[in-house]
């Protein structure tokens, strides 16, 4: 297993119990390459607590996560009282999200592009019933190429 701490793809965090597993695409044996995946666990979710604490003491009340992962930001954003959304991908994430009683949804954020996408139905539906300061967060997407999709162009335009 390389130092990436990025490169986590077979990585399951349950983000009710933070129970770490890896997928079947990841043969975890060793003692290095197990403590690989705590360290990384270890500082996805520290990241997402401090995350949540900033969103907290900027009075954001809501979130949208894009690439929302296995719900860390989503959990630890809940226990402050902050409402979020997850979007990702993976149906593994979304399963899990969803049993720690995270609201998340599967999909791409590039299915914003479609007019008719439950996606864009679906989050345009939590922005318009947003009450105080809401936020976006792209964190696990930055490492992807920002596109000219009608999303960064939505975005833009509605939000500071």
């Amino acid at each position: 297993m390389s130092g990436d701490w990025s490169r986590y793809e077979g990585i399951i965090v349950d983000p009710s119990s933070g129970r770490l597993t890896s997928s079947g695409d990841l043969a975890v044996s060793g003692v290095l390459q197990k403590a690989s995946l705590i360290n990384q666990k270890m500082a996805i979710t520290y990241r997402d607590s401090m995350i949540a604490n900033v969103l907290e003491g900027l009075g954001v009340t809501r979130f949208i996560d894009i690439g929302c992962d296995f719900g860390s930001l989503l959990f630890e954003s809940k226990t402050l009282g902050i409402k979020g959304i997850g979007l990702d991908p993976n149906a593994q994430a979304i399963r899990l999200c969803r049993q720690a009683g995270l609201e998340a949804i599967q999909g791409r954020y590039q299915d914003f592009d479609d007019q008719k996408s439950p996606v864009r139905r679906t989050l345009l539906n939590f922005l318009d019933d947003a009450e105080g300061r809401t936020a976006v967060s792209l964190l696990n997407i930055l490492h992807q190429e920002k596109s000219s999709s009608p999303l960064w162009e939505w975005l833009g335009q509605n939000w500071d």
